[in-house]
């Protein structure tokens, strides 16, 4: 750390006769120490050759932080890339770290963001590697007095400089003055930040199609936040936190950034992966990070705060056995205090891929326990999410037709493919059609003998399910995701009788069972399927008490290990003969049903549920 009496020249400035401190040097100097790893720090003492790669905390500390890397880190070889970075600017990097290796000099790299700006070989080689957080109140305050002298240096605003621009926040110390004129500055810069927030562009919640319960929640909440305005409602009132989870790309982001807009408040993003990956990964540091995302989010106040990859901070109750233990209890802990301490106005929205991984201290109530699944948008709702992103280029039964087709997509599934379809047509100098979109889900297709089989297979599959009085939404031969086509049909339930189960395996089997009927022979494609259908009969004898015994064998999820078991393998055997027997029955009676449905999907690729079903009652 730098002293007073210990400041280089860099720092001084003549005022008259006298001598005072630059705040726009003596500041940025005091963040990049505290971000500085130990090693490096030693490093430096004893002068050894080194490769680092420094991330100011936004664009506008760039310069200072490049002149401050300058006084701390030299003598060494310096390169600062504000811009993405080119072959032309990697190849300048690598040519200047190998002349600096050579004589043995040290190579500082500034960038903005590492991965898009640095080379690889830079990237690959750096022995360091950090971003600088944004001024803490204690830096400012030890700038304060360096500037104007050790004088007292009263309460400053909560998170000034995550909040103020660099500029606007050096602006107010200024020399020749006294701390508390620079005080007062400050906390008039932070009334004006705090009362005209600025939201990115973007959809509102309400503009959002899909999210279920937990737009209802939001929305709600924006109506709740106006209130609450009003002075009609107590912070206490609200329901202010909330978990949402499910797969990646359902669009939990966009959910957050668009509950901001719907509460016109502004948002405090933040990935709780990115402080481990951003930081030298030092307990301290760390702790710091998640303490500048709650004091920033205080500052701004009412506001969201969006705390992406909470699965991040691991349950403490999954012990790895290792010194890990003691580092991530201690994170954790400090987290939960944060969720506790005072948080008025603070909206904590957090969002994970890996519901199972989270600490269950984290999503108890009074903490964040609200907790919403958020899922592939239905088809229906996938009308709206086309919508928003095409408007009216395309007419409302096309739009349809694309939601049948792309049935089983997540948002960002949707928003990429049909960005790649505006940008063709773009290009191509014409308007955007339908086909340009189709063609984005269809891909290059399968052979028409191809087709052929999997439209039969999942036709078989709906037919069964409409033959036992089960709804059926949605039947395609299309790939999405992690969908390569399928029927979207009623599920079992909660609570499944012996009856119920028997029907599903009976669906589950009606696609290879059809594919015998109409074309000769199964294929390999009922894998998934038979793996279904076995678990199910497995767990009807091994784990719910629905066979010939009550007694459990194992868990519902490990039910199949039971079939190493050669007596309970038979019994598994015979029972799933006598369901293939069942469903291959009902196929035959509904054959010419099972043959429309067939040739449609073959030619259509996709059919909706209220198609399926008046091709099941008309034929």
């Amino acid at each position: 750390m730098t002293t007073d009496a210990q400041l280089p020249d860099e720092l001084l400035i003549e005022d008259d006769k006298e001598i005072a401190v630059r705040a726009s040097a003596h500041l940025p100097l005091l963040m990049l120490d505290d971000a500085m790893p130990r090693m490096l720090i030693k490093d430096v003492h004893r002068r050894r050759s080194f490769i680092a790669i420094i991330e100011p905390p936004s664009r506008d500390w760039f310069d200072m932080i490049h002149q401050a890397a300058r006084v701390r880190l030299r003598p060494a070889n310096f390169i600062a890339v504000e811009k993405k970075s080119g072959d032309t600017n990697n190849a300048f990097q690598d040519s200047s770290l190998r002349a600096a290796m050579e004589v043995g000099q040290s190579f500082v790299l500034i960038v903005m963001d590492a991965e898009a700006q640095a080379s690889p070989s830079v990237l690959a080689c750096a022995d360091y590697r950090f971003k600088i957080p944004h001024p803490a109140n204690s830096q400012i305050a030890a700038t304060l007095r360096a500037v104007y002298g050790n004088v007292r240096i009263g309460k400053l605003p909560t998170a000034i400089g995550a909040t103020a621009p660099a500029s606007a926040l050096l602006a107010a110390i200024r020399p020749s003055e006294f701390a508390g004129r620079a005080v007062a500055r400050l906390y008039a810069l932070d009334q004006r930040l705090s009362s005209s927030p600025s939201l990115a562009d973007g959809p509102s919640l309400s503009d959002l199609a899909g999210y279920g319960a937990a737009k209802e929640w939001g929305l709600t909440l924006a109506r709740d936040i106006q209130a609450y305005r009003a002075g009609e409602l107590g912070w206490a009132e609200l329901s202010s936190a909330a978990l949402l989870h499910g797969e990646p790309g359902t669009g939990k982001t966009l959910f957050a950034s668009a509950l901001a807009r719907q509460c016109k408040i502004p948002i405090v993003s933040t990935s709780v992966g990115k402080l481990f990956a951003t930081t030298d990964g030092y307990l301290n540091s760390v702790v710091k990070a998640l303490d500048q995302a709650f004091s920033e989010a205080r500052a701004k106040a009412p506001c969201v705060l969006f705390l992406d990859e909470i699965d991040a901070l691991p349950s403490r109750t999954a012990h790895r056995g290792d010194h890990n233990d003691g580092y991530f209890h201690v994170v954790v802990t400090r987290f939960l205090k944060l969720l506790d301490d005072e948080r008025k106005g603070v909206i904590i929205v957090a969002a994970t891929n890996l519901y199972s991984r989270l600490d269950p201290a984290i999503t108890r109530p009074g903490r964040i326990e609200l907790h919403f699944e958020i899922t592939p948008p239905s088809v229906s709702e996938l009308v709206g999410v086309f919508h928003h992103y095409i408007g009216d280029r395309l007419s409302a039964a096309q739009l349809a037709s694309l939601a049948d087709l792309a049935c089983g997509a997540t948002g960002a599934d949707v928003a990429f493919r049909t960005k790649s379809a505006v940008a063709e047509a773009r290009r191509a100098g014409r308007e955007l059609t339908f086909d340009d979109v189709a063609t984005q889900f269809l891909g290059e297709g399968d052979d028409d003998e191809t087709l052929r089989r999997i439209a039969t297979h999942e036709a078989g599959h709906a037919v069964v399910a409409m033959a036992l009085g089960r709804r059926v939404e949605h039947a395609s031969t299309v790939s999405v995701g992690k969908r390569g086509g399928g029927v979207l049909a009623e599920a079992i339930g909660n609570i499944g009788t012996r009856a119920r189960i028997e029907e599903q395996v009976a669906i589950l089997l009606a696609g290879r069972a059809a594919e015998a009927l109409l074309l000769g022979e199964s294929s390999s494609g009922a894998c998934a399927d038979l793996e279904a259908a076995t678990n199910l009969v497995c767990s009807i004898h091994a784990s719910l008490g629905l066979g010939a015994a009550i007694t459990q064998r194992a868990p519902i999820e490990d039910a199949r290990h039971a079939l190493i078991d050669r007596s309970f393998r038979e019994v598994v055997e015979a029972e799933l003969r006598v369901l293939d027997a069942r469903c291959r029955d009902i196929l035959s009676t509904h054959l010419t049903r099972l043959q429309a449905i067939a040739d449609s999907l073959s030619e259509r690729r996709a059919i909706s549920g209220d198609e399926l079903r008046k091709l099941f009652n008309d034929t």
